[in-house]
Parts: C-alpha cells; structure tokens; sequence
C-alpha cells in the first residue's frame, strides 16, 4: 500500500502545532515569572504546586519569597506574608498563626500588610486582645512613637484601643485549667469549682482555698521559695461571685461605676472565681511586695510549678489591670512554660493559640501549627480492643 506523503505532512504540521501550542504559553509564563525575579529552580516549584496564576495575577515577589520557593520550603497558603518579610527577618509558624487570627478577627488582606510593614510581631499581638480598629493608621502611629522603651517585655500606648465590660463573651469553661477570665469574658454568678481543697496556714493566710490541682502546686511552689529564702504564703484565693460583689460594691460606696472599675473587677469578670488565681504576699517585715526578695524568685521561678505572672506591670496597656504584681494563676506546668517561652501576657497568649475560630477555614494545617510553642493536638479517641465472639457450645447427645 502507498503511503501518501500528504497526510504525513499533516501530521508533522499537527505534533508541531500541539508543541508550539504546549511551549510557547510557557515560555510565556516564564518570561513573566524571570521579569518579577525568579530563577529556574524557584519556577519549576511554582509550576509543581500549580503557584502560577495566584502569583503573576498578584505580583508576589520578594528576594525571600524566591529563595525559599527555590528551597521547596513554603506554606503555599500564605505567600502574601512572605513578600513581606526578607532574609534578616524570615517568616515564623508564629507569625502564619497570627496572621490568620487577624483575618478570623476581621482584618483584611490590605490591613494585615499595613500592620506586618510597620510593625513588630509584639506590637501586632495585642490587637487580638484589644477591640477592633477600622483605622488602623493611629495604633501603628502610637507603637511608633513608645520603639524606644517597648519590646517582648514591656509595652506602652499612650491611647486606650478596648472598652473594659462593652464587648463582653461568656468564658469557657471547657478549657479547663486553660480558660480564660478578663474584662471581655466572664464566668456566670452560678460557676464554683467542684474541687475546692482548703490552704494550709504553714503557707496561706486563714480560710483561703484553690481548686485541687492548683492548691497542690501551690504548696510545692512555697516550699521551693522557703527553702530558696525567698518564701511567700498566700494572702487571697478563691473568692466567689457573691464575694467580689461584696468587694466592688464596698470600693464604690457612693462613687459611680467607673469609680469602682478603676479600684475593683466586676463580680463574673475576675479570676479568684477560677479557683485557680491567688495573690501572694512577702514573709520580709517593712518591704512592699514588688520590692521584696519573694516576689522577684516568684517571678522569675513560678512557671517551673505551672503558675504565671498573670499582670506583669510593664504590659498593664495590654491587660488592663495595674499594680498587681502579686497575682498569680495556675495553668499547668506545660502551658506556664509556653506562656513564659511567648513572652506574651496570657490575654494574647489565649487569643494567639487557645481562642476558638469563628471560621476554621482560616485555621492553619498541621504543617504549621505543629511549630508554634503551643499546639494542643486532637485528643485521640481510646481505640477499643475487639471483643472475640464466644464460640458455640458443642453440642451434646441426648
């Protein structure tokens, strides 16, 4: 049979086709892809996980963003972060979180890039604590103005961003040695600990008690401070929800509200509640506590017995309680040393890591939350050992 030429012109001309049609879009693409910077191995990352199209369509480029798509080393989620950050900077898992609490609080995209150009990851984390801010061009203005003396330590505004007992939400209580108690979340004037235990008087002033659990870390907490010649008892614990009303109805007497808020915490919105927050006072005669031996070892050693400084003094702008350096509160020995690695005060630690999503598609994968400081991984369920089917009886003869 005589095979005719023209048809296998045709199909020359057709694979040429199909080729140029194949290439020639992608040398296109990459044309594209090297006018924005980046080299071959950043581009075939890009091609593998299908990153085209969300890059040219945004622009996203930045010498790191490069390096670590030529490493294969990005959360492909979340590429406009790393546009913002570079090389002296590099991006964190801690820093993805928070990113994503900030859109699951309300921030968009434009404010979020707005906030990670101008600020430091420890000016951003109170926002997750304070109301939100529609302009948000005030708040950076005043971290700007406090560089000098704020850092992970210590933070300063010179504004106020919440109104105490406005924006309010029930605590929950399902979290456990975790929850949280502040002046936007509150515990029901029923809520009491079922496992109220008494304090000894070798460490704690008369009639004071604490949930179980936290009353025995206190005991070895005290015994550590006595023997390191630092000791310190307890001089307030559990109070109950009729109690603080009697506390802050007796600090305003005749004076308003405001009055009292300034001096006291509303019934429902203080920790005593918990049975698991206790102030601390100094055995050292004539020495104010802050000042005194005690309560700089409490400080510096009370995580290693699952308590923290609840209100440290430098960061009173972010927990709205002032001069409390006495109060302590028990989250488990694991958490306290989380709280403590963050440098993060408990409201933005909370906030960061504990916080329920209000949409869970924003929550990170495991890819990335497997990173933070503190990520509590699904409880499993128990697998169940298969019971083995009894075997019949044998029969028997009649």
């Amino acid at each position: 049979m005589k095979f005719n030429k023209k048809y296998l012109l045709i199909a020359g001309a057709a694979v040429v086709l199909i080729a140029a049609m194949i290439l020639i879009p992608r040398h296109i693409v990459h044309r594209k892809l090297r006018a924005l910077g980046y080299g071959k191995d950043a581009i075939k990352v890009i091609e593998e996980r299908q990153l085209t199209q969300e890059i040219l369509d945004n622009g996203y480029y930045s010498k790191y963003l490069e390096r670590c798509l030529a490493e294969d080393s990005i959360e492909q989620d979340y590429l406009l972060l790393y546009t913002l950050r570079d090389e002296m900077h590099p991006l964190s898992a801690e820093e993805i979180n928070l990113y994503a609490r900030l859109k699951d609080f309300g921030y968009e995209d434009r404010q979020v890039v707005q906030l990670y150009q101008n600020l430091s990851f420890f000016e951003i984390t109170p926002l997750l604590v304070f109301d939100y801010q529609y302009d948000l061009s005030y708040y950076i203005r005043d971290c700007e103005m406090h560089r000098e003396t704020n850092g992970p330590t210590s933070f300063t505004l010179s504004n106020t961003y919440s109104t105490p007992y406005q924006i309010i939400q029930p605590t929950d209580t399902g979290r456990d040695l975790a929850m949280l108690v502040n002046k936007m979340t509150y515990l029901d004037a029923e809520y009491a600990p079922e496992d109220l235990t008494d304090l000894p008087v070798s460490y704690a002033v008369g009639g004071q008690s604490l949930r179980s659990e936290a009353a025995g870390a206190l005991r070895t907490f005290c015994s550590a401070a006595s023997e390191a010649g630092a000791a310190v008892y307890a001089v307030s614990s559990y109070r109950s929800y009729e109690t603080q009303q009697t506390i802050y109805d007796k600090t305003k007497g005749n004076h308003t509200n405001a009055y009292a808020d300034r001096y006291a915490i509303r019934p429902g919105y203080s920790e005593h509640q918990t049975g698991l927050a206790v102030n601390l006072a100094s055995t050292e005669r004539d020495v104010d506590y802050e000042d005194s031996i005690g309560a700089r070892w409490a400080a510096s050693h009370c995580y290693d017995f699952g308590w923290i400084e609840r209100y440290p003094t430098a960061k009173a702008a972010i927990t709205q309680v002032d001069d409390e350096p006495d109060h302590y509160r028990y989250v488990g020995r694991d958490m306290a040393v989380a709280v403590k690695q963050s440098q993060l005060t408990f409201d933005e630690f909370y906030a960061l890591y504990l916080n329920t999503w209000e949409d869970e598609t924003l929550k990170p994968g495991k890819s990335v939350l497997g990173k933070l400081i503190w990520y509590e991984m699904p409880k499993q369920e128990p697998e169940q050992t298969p019971v083995p089917e009894e075997s019949p009886a044998p029969e028997t003869g009649n």
